[in-house]
């Protein structure tokens, strides 16, 4: 049995945001699969309660992950030092000589200084898992450090044995920018959870009743509020969605689902933010629709399969639906880039649209389960 070693630079537990959600599910099928020994910081987060975080860690140790933990030694404040981890380095370093380590995954680019260590003192190859192209969204915003970003992925690139990305554009902008040959880039899509995500209406009346919307037509946008592109996106709620959709649908409620974030406007009474919830679901099935209206970013948005999966229809820009627009995701899924249509889109669908129940061929593509069973037959042939 081939024995990995899986290299995170985020706190995994609970994994209630996409990325989490990838790792944590694409953990579960290896660990079905291979000996698994997983290093993760100790470093909440989310600010989730002692019992979430017990319940995700007992259901990796139950498929046989061993678990490792730990708090940062470094305490500088720069993007690229501060998961700069010595203690992950040296247990690495024990798993890899005492276990035979044949396989080492780096997910994120930010784990990449540790793993890069670790290859070179020991020769293990490693696989780079790219949820995103960093560097494109550290661009975008114009955050301070982009260019050691690429840099940083540049080097992970050319010295991993395959790299995965989550679409075929992201695939094609490695290949090019980085010289990389395309055979060894895997795409392994982004998935959503079957046994959590489908239509279920059975706590819809109890959100909506504690949120006071009633049967008001109810908006959601859902995510990681302090990953830039949702920050950015909710000011956009605030400042360019809001007001147009009120003027239409007065009796319109936003709700934000996700850790509380401090946002530099003032309150109104109908733009909601529910602070980190248990059961996403639950709210997405409690929703109208769902609105994804991102400008920045790369990959794949997980929240776009999990909407479809409950079967709601979802307004997005271009930038937010990349690498998703197809036949299975077309009857729930509608695109607009200029404010002004964005929102009639909203108040159109919202009016006179029921978009059927999602196709068995959407559920077979986008499971975790599929996903996670395709990357263990490749993983399993190298």
């Amino acid at each position: 049995m081939k024995k990995i070693l899986f290299v995170t630079s985020l706190y995994l537990f609970p994994p209630f945001w996409g990325g989490g959600q990838r790792t944590y599910n694409l953990l579960k099928s290896l660990g079905n699969n291979f000996e698994v020994y997983f290093l993760c910081p100790m470093k909440d987060q989310l600010g989730a309660s002692k019992q979430l975080e017990k319940k995700y860690r007992k259901e990796l140790k139950k498929l046989g992950i061993k678990i490792f933990t730990y708090h940062s030694l470094i305490n500088i404040n720069h993007l690229l030092v501060k998961y700069i981890n010595p203690e992950i380095i040296v247990k690495g370093l024990e798993l890899i000589l005492t276990k035979k380590i044949d396989l080492i995954i780096c997910d994120y680019p930010w784990s990449g200084i540790n793993v890069l260590i670790l290859h070179f003192l020991t020769g293990v190859p490693f696989i780079f898992h790219e949820h995103n192209i960093e560097y494109l969204i550290k661009d975008e915003i114009r955050a301070k450090y982009g260019k050691l970003m690429k840099i940083l992925e540049k080097i992970l690139c050319k010295k991993a044995k395959i790299i995965i990305t989550v679409s075929q554009k992201d695939k094609n902008i490695l290949s090019k920018v980085f010289k990389i040959p395309k055979k060894k880039i895997w795409v392994v899509e982004n998935g959503f959870d079957e046994t959590r995500f489908y239509p279920n209406n059975k706590n819809v009346e109890k959100i909506r009743r504690k949120y006071k919307i009633g049967k008001n037509p109810l908006i959601i946008f859902f995510g990681k509020l302090d990953y830039p592109p949702n920050k950015e996106a909710v000011y956009k709620i605030y400042w360019e969605i809001l007001p147009r959709v009120l003027k239409i649908l007065p009796q319109a409620k936003f709700l934000i689902v996700g850790k509380k974030y401090p946002f530099e406007f003032k309150p109104r009474k109908e733009l909601i933010f529910t602070g980190l919830v248990k059961n996403i679901e639950d709210y997405v099935n409690a929703a109208d629709i769902v609105i994804v209206p991102l400008r920045v970013g790369s990959g794949t948005r997980i929240k776009i399969l999990e909407s479809i999966a409950c079967g709601k229809k979802i307004v997005s820009t271009s930038k937010g639906a990349e690498g998703l627009i197809n036949k299975l995701t077309k009857p729930f899924l509608f695109i607009a880039d200029d404010w002004d249509r964005f929102c009639e889109l909203i108040v159109e669908k919202l009016s006179n649209y029921s978009p059927p129940k999602p196709s068995s061929s959407f559920f077979k593509k986008y499971s975790w389960k599929q996903i996670g069973e395709k990357l263990v037959q490749k993983l399993k042939k190298i």
